[in-house]
């Protein structure tokens, strides 16, 4: 596991391994807002963390050769980590088609600290 410090670039947190030592699992996080109008900035944080997500992807979704060529590669997974509330509105927003193609899981984290995962499907 990595995890990036306060000020640091790239995902939050890094995981690698697996069952073939060759899964890499990128989690970028986004923490509760308790300022003013925090009900807004808290609805709408997975939308950045899906940006982010996004435009630091490099690795190619599509296996190039042997007998699984053409299908996705799953190798490499994406998360989002929100609060309860973020969580709620990306699962409505984002559909399973796109959740599936780009491997991606959501992780809510209510105010106990009690994380809840939820699959591409």
């Amino acid at each position: 596991m990595k995890e990036s410090k306060l000020h640091g670039h790239g995902v939050d947190i890094m995981l690698v391994g697996g069952k073939r030592n060759s899964e890499y699992f990128f989690i970028e996080c986004k923490g509760k807002s308790y300022s003013r109008p925090a009900k807004s900035v808290n609805k709408e944080g997975w939308l950045n963390a899906l940006g982010q997500i996004i435009t630091r992807k490099t690795t190619s979704r599509e296996i190039k050769s042997g007998v699984k060529r053409g299908e996705p590669n799953r190798a490499y997974k994406y998360g989002l980590g929100l609060c309860k509330e973020g969580a709620e509105v990306a699962l409505k927003r984002i559909p399973k088609e796109i959740a599936k193609t780009l491997n991606l899981y959501i992780f809510s984290v209510d105010d106990n600290g009690i994380v809840e995962m939820f699959t591409p499907s």
